[in-house]
Formats: C-alpha cells, sequence, structure tokens
C-alpha cells in the first residue's frame, strides 16, 4: 500500500452562478480520503455549487445561459477554492471564464440527476404536435481500447533458452505482470543494452539459471528487477533468472513497446465485465441493461426515465458512474461531487452503494491517490440515520458565523452533561428546574452558577423570560440570534402550553417525568387536546440540546448547533414557531 498524504480545504467560493451572486463556505475537516456530507436545505444552493464544480472540470469555466446570474452572460463566473497540503501549505486556486487553475489542480467529477426532457414531434393529417418526453443522460463510461498483446511464443523461447523455461505467458497478459514491466521499464531497456549485463546473459539458459545468479550481483539494473519478481511474485532464485532472460528477450525484439497499449486493453475489459456485472446485481428493472460501444466509446444507455422508477434510475446511474470514475482517476488530488442521489433510495440499496463507495475509497488510497468525496444531502444526518461511512464529516452549509463552544449556553448544557454522567444530583435538578418547565421559580444553587460563566442569571424566571425575549424579539423579529436559547425556549413554551391542557391533579407527575418525549407522551395519554405542532417541532430540540463534555467533543457538539440552525433558517419553521408563541 501506497503512502497517503491529506489535504485539507478550508474554504469554498462561488460567484455569478444560478441564483447566488457570491456565496462562500469556511470548513473545519474537510479532508480528502473520507466521506464528507454537504448537509443543506431544499433552494438553499447544492446545485448551485454542483454547476459551479461542473462548469469548472474542464478548464475554463462553461455555463449554459440559465446558469448565470440573472441569466446574464455579462456575470463573469467564478470557483475559488483555498486548501491545506500535507506540508501545511496554504493554496488558492480559482476558476473564471478566462482561467482554468481549478481543473489544473483538481480532477473534478459531477454525479447528479441525469434527467432530461427532449421534444418530439409528430405530423398527424397536416398538424404537427409536440410533446416533451424525459429521457436519461448516457455515461460515456471511457473510450473504447483495442486488443493488443504483447506478441509471445513460448516453443521459440523453450527453443531458445531449454527444456526448463517457464511459461510467462500468463505474466504478460496479466494487469500485475504489465504494470510490473512498466514499472521497471528503464531498468529492463538497461538489462538489455548494458555490456556487462549482456555478458552474463549470453551464456544464460533455463538449465544453469540458478548459477548464475550470483553473477547479477552489483548490477543495478539486473538486481531491481530480479529482487522486485522475488518480491511482487515470490519467485525464487532460479525462476528470478528464468523470467529475466526472457523479458529482455522481450525487450531487444520491440515486443515491450506493447506493454502500455496491452495494460489498457486489460483494464478496458475488467472494467466493462465490472460495470455489467454491477448493472445486473442492481437491475430490478426488467430492462436489459448492459454496456456498449458507440461512436467508439463504452457507454450505458438508460433511454426513457419512465421505464424505471426513481430510485432504480439513481442507483444504476450511481454505480455506472462511480466506475466511469475509478477509471478516470488522475495522478492529481480528485472531487467527487454527487448531488442528492443518495436522497431518495430505499434503505438496501443505500447501504449497497454506500458499500461499494467505501470500496472504492480503500482502493483509491492503497494505490496512494487523494480523493474528495462530497455528497450533498438535504436529509440531516440529527434527524435521518441514513449514512454509516466510517469516519464521515458532516458539514452543515448554513449561513451563520462562527459556531461559538464557550457560548453561556453552550456551557450549561455541557454542565448537565457532566453532572449527570457523575451520578450528582444537581445535574437531575438543573434540568427539572431549568432545562424543562416548572411553574415555581428555583434560584440557582451556588454550586451550579460556580461552574457558569460569569454574569449568568440566577434564577429560573429570568432565564425564561430571556429565552422567551431571544425568540420573539430577535428570531421572529429577523434579527442576529442564539440558536441553543431558540430552540430551549422553543422547548419549554410548549412544555408550558401542554401543562395548560393537562388535569392540574397529574401536573406534579409531569414535571417528574424524564425528557421532552416522555413527557409529552404522558401529556397524550389524559388530554386529547394537545395541538399536533407540539410534536412536529420536536426535531428542533431533541438532539441540539444534548451537548456533551470532554475531549473530541467539539465536532459533534459544532454539528448538532448547526443542524438546529439549518431547521430554523425555514420561513416555514419561523411560522411553525411563531404560532407555538401567539
Amino acid at each position: 500500500m501506497k503512502e497517503v498524504g491529506h489535504i485539507f480545504i478550508s474554504k469554498i467560493k462561488i460567484q455569478n452562478i444560478k441564483g447566488k451572486a457570491t456565496w462562500e463556505n469556511t470548513f473545519d475537516g474537510l479532508c480528502s480520503n473520507k466521506v464528507n456530507l454537504f448537509v443543506a436545505p431544499n433552494g438553499f444552493g447544492k446545485s448551485t455549487l454542483t454547476a459551479a464544480f461542473t462548469a469548472a472540470s474542464h478548464g475554463r469555466m462553461r455555463l449554459d445561459n440559465d446558469d448565470y446570474y440573472n441569466q446574464d452572460a455579462c456575470n463573469i463566473p467564478k470557483l475559488e477554492i483555498t486548501y491545506r497540503d500535507d506540508n501545511g501549505t496554504i493554496n488558492r486556486v480559482e476558476s473564471d471564464n478566462q482561467h482554468g487553475d481549478v481543473s489544473r489542480t483538481f480532477y473534478i467529477h459531477v454525479i447528479n440527476s441525469p434527467v432530461y426532457a427532449k421534444a418530439t414531434g409528430r405530423n398527424m393529417g397536416g398538424y404537427a404536435t409536440q410533446s416533451a418526453k424525459l429521457f436519461i443522460r448516457d455515461i460515456e463510461v471511457c473510450e473504447k481500447v483495442e486488443h493488443i498483446v504483447i506478441p509471445y511464443r513460448f516453443s521459440d523461447m523453450r527453443n531458445e533458452f531449454g527444456r526448463h523455461t517457464p511459461n510467462i505467458s500468463g505474466f504478460l497478459t496479466s494487469e500485475s505482470g504489465l504494470r510490473f514491466i512498466l514499472e521497471h521499464r528503464n531498468a529492463l531497456h538497461k538489462c538489455a543494452t548494458q555490456i556487462r549485463i549482456q555478458s552474463i546473459l549470453v551464456d544464460t539458459n533455463s538449465e544453469n539459471a540458478g548459477e548464475k545468479r550470483a553473477n547479477f550481483c552489483g548490477h543495478a539494473a539486473a538486481e531491481e528487477i530480479l529482487c522486485a519478481l522475488s518480491d511482487e511474485f515470490g519467485l525464487s532464485e532460479i525462476d528470478q533468472v528464468r523470467y529475466l532472460i526472457q523479458l529482455v528477450k522481450c525487450e531487444k525484439s520491440g515486443d515491450i513497446e506493447k506493454a502500455q497499449s496491452a495494460l489498457k486493453w486489460i483494464v478496458y475489459q475488467r472494467t466493462k465485465r465490472l460495470l455489467d456485472e454491477r448493472l445486473t446485481k442492481f437491475n430490478t428493472t426488467g430492462l436489459p441493461l448492459r454496456s456498449a460501444v458507440r461512436n467508439n466509446k463504452l457507454v450505458v444507455s438508460f433511454g426513457r426515465a419512465g421505464r424505471m422508477s426513481n430510485g432504480e434510475r439513481d442507483v444504476l446511474y450511481f454505480v455506472a458512474n462511480l466506475i466511469a470514475f475509478s477509471i478516470s482517476v488522475k495522478n492529481k488530488p480528485c472531487i467527487l461531487i454527487v448531488d442528492e442521489v443518495f436522497d431518495y433510495l430505499d434503505g438496501t440499496n443505500l447501504l449497497a452503494v454506500q458499500y461499494y463507495l467505501s470500496q472504492f475509497l480503500n482502493r483509491i488510497k492503497s494505490d496512494g491517490n487523494i480523493v474528495f468525496p462530497i455528497l450533498m444531502t438535504h436529509l440531516d444526518p440529527a434527524v435521518f440515520s441514513s449514512y454509516h461511512f466510517k469516519g464521515m464529516a458532516v458539514h452543515y452549509l448554513t449561513n451563520t458565523s462562527d459556531i461559538n463552544l464557550n457560548d453561556k449556553f453552550v456551557k450549561l448544557l455541557q454542565l448537565r452533561s457532566t453532572l449527570k454522567q457523575s451520578g450528582n444530583p444537581l445535574g437531575g435538578e438543573l434540568e427539572k428546574y431549568l432545562l424543562h418547565f416548572y411553574p415555581v421559580n428555583w434560584t440557582i444553587p451556588p454550586d451550579i452558577l460556580s461552574q457558569l460563566p460569569n454574569g449568568f442569571w440566577t434564577d429560573s424566571q429570568s432565564f425564561v423570560r430571556s429565552l422567551y425575549s431571544e425568540i420573539s424579539d430577535k428570531y421572529l423579529g429577523n434579527q442576529d440570534y442564539n440558536v441553543l436559547a431558540v430552540i430551549l425556549g422553543l422547548r419549554i413554551k410548549i412544555e408550558e402550553k401542554t401543562v395548560a391542557l393537562i388535569p392540574e391533579d397529574i401536573r406534579c407527575e409531569y414535571y417528574n417525568k424524564h425528557g421532552s418525549k416522555e413527557k409529552l407522551a404522558f401529556a397524550d395519554l389524559h388530554s386529547n387536546q394537545i395541538p399536533e405542532i407540539f410534536y412536529l417541532l420536536q426535531p428542533l430540540y431533541n438532539e441540539a440540546l444534548h451537548l456533551r463534555n470532554g475531549q473530541n467533543t467539539n465536532r459533534e457538539n459544532k454539528n448538532r448547533i448547526e443542524s438546529a440552525y439549518l431547521k430554523l433558517s425555514s420561513n416555514i419553521i419561523k411560522e411553525m414557531v411563531g404560532t407555538v408563541f401567539q
């Protein structure tokens, strides 16, 4: 396995693409060779970001007319990427309609919706009719490759080198053998041309190969090949020499010149075979989907979109595209953009494509290559447990400024976690009287206040009033707001209104219930008046209000806070919250 470095992308900026005059996002932990999930709501601009990468994938940026900002081609598009390489050096590359530095630095491959509309017309009795049908874009996997092999006649080799000559035709027609030849081509050429090595080879044959092995010591080119044959193929010393004399023979005859073309043929055949196997595994459409050669290219054609379901289309299109990308990987960092393809797959296919993507990443890393797999999704992993990649990094594309993990609300929630984990009864009191609705004012004990930031509220009622003010004055008033204050205030307001809807004689039991879900379920058993909106708003606060304290929790806590920001940014969510506070 080759040593693999890492690259970290710290910022992506785009200009004048689709609905974005300017958009940028900074990243913490956007690292190569692991899956990066970009989470944003519908309409936020994921497809705009995808369009930017697509336009910059082949030199200068080229956009469809509809993809320019305000549909005006005078608005010059730009994609800018800031990244830190393995040496810690900060680099910035950009592409626009005049420059293509991004694609010179990164190989970019985009997988997004393959559906397009195609107009068809018919003449009927002198009348022309037009209609549009939906089709699926063909995938051009690679150029067709001619069948080329290194010429080799075992009988000729045996006649020249003796009856113990091994047949190396399998070596010369295998991917590993051909890669070996190309890797050691310079050494092989020296063995065929250097006089001292030739003086040893001239009377070497399959019968005396073992005796001759020691004669090559001190000859770097021959030693390189012989040792590599031992290390990579486990050949004995006598067979090392028997292989060497035949390879040198092929080199001198010029046949080794065909090694690169022969390897391309083998890779092409392997790719076509793998492609058809994968299509067969995932094909539930009943259609005969296989690769084919058209216009000198290996392609996969799907035809009309209506012949298969959206899920069938997406999984087949992704699997074929991943194979196309895998054989196109260049000797430079790669960026793989997958735009919402996974969001519509059923659970079984979702796991299957994650498995194949993981295999692909492992192969990329073992080859010493670098890739950024970026999956665009509108499904928040804090709500939907759809993705299960090892070491996956989640990035919320929010419009918020940097999350302050030293915020007083963060410290409050972390303190609750610490106290409860240690079994300190103050943790339960803090949760009951401060983090949930409780009708009696609670004076915060000094043992708790001493562990909170200076200036923290001293009693529960003043604390709750500030939360409600944060919602009414700032969040609903379209001002900057503290997300944790908003969702905590929302939870307490919902519980306050819930208490008013249940009988008085069971309210004490309600206060003693642990957790929002348990409280709401208890209330539902004793009242049929609990509004539906109280249930619908639970995802806003159920996860984000549970922040942990300790090592390696910053990323997790930040993701939970950003997830809450993501939800609160919706105008519909704001309307729902406003309904609760009427």
